[in-house]
């Protein structure tokens, strides 16, 4: 919530009322967009919201696990993924929340599990992953208006990790060979969907590892080295 103050807009971090002429600091603040209840003030504390059962979001269009999830601008993205076992069906659906968390549907460039998913400011990226017994290195962006681009370049593998970084999204680790064959390669990607391996790669051959953004670094950390868990980053 804002207001102006001296000509200048300004963020309400606190807000008071009166009730029985005491004076009470707001907590909450709901109001009505679209038919439900949304909250426009939590006191510029962390506030918890609701879930798809009570109404405050909307599932998703089917049972998934196994997905990826990247943002981008206005939406929040959750991509491929698998509803039962680890064979199928398989889905390349991407289901879209926008920032009033209402439900859009795009389609991702194939059919994956097990793939990666991160973000920059100007895009969002899922890559890698497996359809079945093929392994694919095909990434696929999405702007801030949800149009996609994407590439098929690479060495096809699954289980990695990704982070966004400056302009580009970075891949790293995985498997490929049926999962028998642990990688070290690093590749990136960025909005005009250009994509290259870096030379640079991680400081062993891994799957299964974690990547995060940090200022100006994608930092990777843990994974599996063949059946040994691993704690170099």
């Amino acid at each position: 919530m804002y207001a102006v103050q001296n000509g200048k807009l300004r963020k309400l971090r606190k807000g008071y009322t009166v009730i029985d002429r005491t004076v009470r600091k707001i907590r909450k603040g709901y109001t009505v967009i679209a038919g439900r209840i949304r909250p426009f003030w939590a006191g510029g504390e962390l506030e918890y919201f609701g879930n798809s059962s009570d109404g405050a979001i909307e599932a998703l269009g089917g049972r998934r696990k196994k997905m990826a999830a990247a943002s981008v601008g206005k939406y929040v993205l959750f991509g491929g993924g698998v509803s039962d076992g680890n064979t199928g069906p398989e889905f390349s659906t991407v289901y879209v929340y926008d920032d009033d968390l209402t439900s859009h549907t795009s389609n991702l460039y194939s059919v994956v599990v097990y793939h990666a998913g991160s973000q920059t400011s100007e895009f969002a990226a899922f890559g890698g992953g497996k359809t079945g017994s093929n392994h694919n290195y095909y990434i696929t962006g999405f702007t801030k208006t949800l149009t996609r681009f994407g590439t098929g370049k690479g060495r096809g593998k699954y289980y990695l990790s990704a982070a966004g970084v400056g302009e580009y999204v970075v891949f790293a680790g995985g498997a490929s060979a049926g999962g028998a064959t642990d990688e070290n390669t690093v590749h990136s990607f960025n909005v005009e969907g250009t994509h290259a391996q870096v030379a640079a790669g991680l400081s062993e051959k891994k799957k299964h590892l974690c990547g995060v953004p940090f200022g100006k670094y994608a930092v990777f950390a843990g994974g599996v080295n063949g059946g040994s868990v691993v704690a170099s980053a």
